[in-house]
């Protein structure tokens, strides 16, 4: 399959190369289809070009969120799925890693999906573009983190009392994962 005729796109893939994607990173090594400073605007892809963008611990290493988040508006089709993963504000990992450079929390990209956007009047902040619907998903480590398999469940289904109180200090989610449509 020619890379024109795939359309699924694989942002900062690194060696997590994905069959049936354009994989895409800032540095060429085997497996990867662009190479593209991902800062670098537009990026060489046509308006609506994919059905389905991946961009997995990508959002916190770019400095300008917003231009990305409307180039990737840009190349997605209407009713196409964003994945996103980015480490949790509270999470260690999140300031650990020196080329990290903003936290995320389950406010954050909901900033651009104004029907999401219910604590203010005007839900568009000035970004003259905006996603059709989120969800939100915090993953907790598994493995030797035993409680991960009694609390993720429960905190997934009140995000604003974790977020609200000190229960996000206490057991921190390792990331966020979200799926947004446009």
């Amino acid at each position: 399959m020619a890379i024109n005729e795939r359309r699924k796109l694989n942002l900062g893939c690194g060696a997590d190369i994905r069959h049936g994607y354009i994989n895409l990173d800032c540095v060429e090594a085997e497996g990867i289809n662009v190479v593209w400073d991902l800062e670098k605007f537009p990026y060489p892809f046509k308006e609506g070009q994919f059905d389905e963008i991946y961009a997995r611990f990508i959002l916190e290493h770019l400095d300008n969120i917003v231009k990305v988040m409307r180039e990737w508006h840009r190349i997605l089709k209407v009713g196409g799925k964003l994945f996103i993963e980015v480490p949790y504000d509270t999470s260690y990992s999140t300031w650990s890693n020196f080329q990290h450079k903003r936290a995320y929390n389950l406010k954050t990209l909901p900033m651009f999906v104004p029907s999401a956007i219910t604590h203010v009047k005007t839900h568009d902040y000035g970004l003259g573009f905006g996603f059709k619907s989120i969800k939100q998903t915090l993953w907790f480590p598994k493995g030797l983190h035993l409680e991960s398999y009694i609390i993720s469940p429960i905190f997934n289904r009140m995000h604003t009392i974790y977020e609200g109180t000190g229960l996000r200090a206490l057991f921190p989610a390792y990331s966020i994962r979200a799926e947004i449509i446009k």
